[in-house]
């Protein structure tokens, strides 16, 4: 599980020819071998954008201290994250940054201008939300995490996420019919 971000690695300052050398040779080791994608793909089918049902935002239950609060980073930024970097894969693209692979997946035809935008500002929004919130959490002396609390957003920041998430959630269909060929 999470065996993706491996693909993330970066290396030391005086050993990137040494990184950049093996990350080549593992996308190509990875565009061969296409089990070792559809694995990864059937890790990724795991993870769930923030949204129930309905389309509104999934909250956290039970009696914990995140109770009522969103985990942004598990339903948002990872499923994101997650799904672009297997279409980069997918696509024999190298680069580690999300926003470098959007563009580049748009410069392959994976995505189309207005699509790469989107997924861009969804990137933006989300961890602008998250980032703030952490922020008041440090501020206010408490643990710093990844859980909003709705009720803390104006309705046009709650509007906004959710419309992120939806972004993110369409993504992740996207990816599924690129991997299974399928709808659903």
């Amino acid at each position: 599980q999470l065996g993706d971000i491996f693909f993330d690695f970066q290396g030391l300052s005086e050993k990137k020819e040494l990184a950049q050398s093996l990350r080549t040779h593992l996308t190509a080791i990875i565009g061969r071998g296409p089990i070792i994608l559809q694995t990864m793909f059937e890790e990724e089918a795991n993870r769930h954008v923030a949204l129930n049902f309905f389309g509104r935002l999934k909250k956290e239950r039970g009696t914990h201290s995140h109770r009522d609060k969103v985990n942004l980073k598990h339903g948002g930024i990872m499923p994101l994250v997650g799904a672009v970097r297997l279409l980069a894969l997918r696509n024999g693209i190298e680069a580690t940054s999300t926003i470098r692979r959007i563009n580049l997946l748009q410069e392959r035809g994976v995505f189309n201008a207005e699509e790469a935008d989107d997924l861009i500002e969804t990137s933006r929004q989300i961890s602008r939300i998250l980032l703030r919130q952490q922020l008041r959490d440090f501020q206010a002396g408490a643990n710093v995490s990844n859980y909003v609390s709705p009720a803390s957003l104006f309705r046009r920041e709650r509007k906004t996420l959710i419309g992120a998430l939806k972004t993110v959630d369409s993504l992740q269909d996207k990816v599924r019919m690129v991997f299974t060929a399928s709808v659903f």
